[in-house]
């Protein structure tokens, strides 16, 4: 949790607190959850609620460690890898779907091949055994 330095909060508004650089501030205004404490001038968020979310976190990455055995700073790897697997997957994807569509194109043109054949073929003169 962290321990708010009153002498480093801006006492008005947030507009203020960024023009004089400060990391807190503080205002007459409960938060959402009622905590009428400072907020960090970055994103607005009450102290106190940011700590309660922190907490939040800890607990549900505690229990799903103990669910998956992974360790947090393991946890970076293994969404690496994650990320990895699926970037390789939409490449193969990629990959095949050029080669389905080159083979596409491969069978239209042959398609066409052959009824320009049976075209010629249909307008030749046919050749009887007579004209032998």
């Amino acid at each position: 949790m962290i321990e708010i330095d009153t002498s480093k909060v801006y006492n008005g508004t947030r507009a203020g607190a960024i023009a004089h650089g400060a990391l807190l501030y503080a205002t007459d205004n409960p938060c959402k959850n009622g905590h009428n404490t400072a907020r960090y001038t970055k994103t607005g968020a009450c102290v106190e609620c940011q700590n309660d979310a922190t907490r939040t976190w800890r607990k549900r990455a505690s229990a799903l460690k103990g669910e998956t055995g992974i360790k947090r700073t393991d946890w970076h790897m293994e969404a690496a890898r994650w990320r990895m697997v699926a970037e390789q997957a939409n490449t193969d994807r990629s990959r095949i779907q050029r080669e389905v569509d080159s083979l596409q194109r491969q069978l239209e043109r042959a398609r066409k091949r052959i009824d320009e054949l049976e075209s010629e073929l249909a307008f030749a003169p046919s050749r009887r055994n007579d004209d032998l």
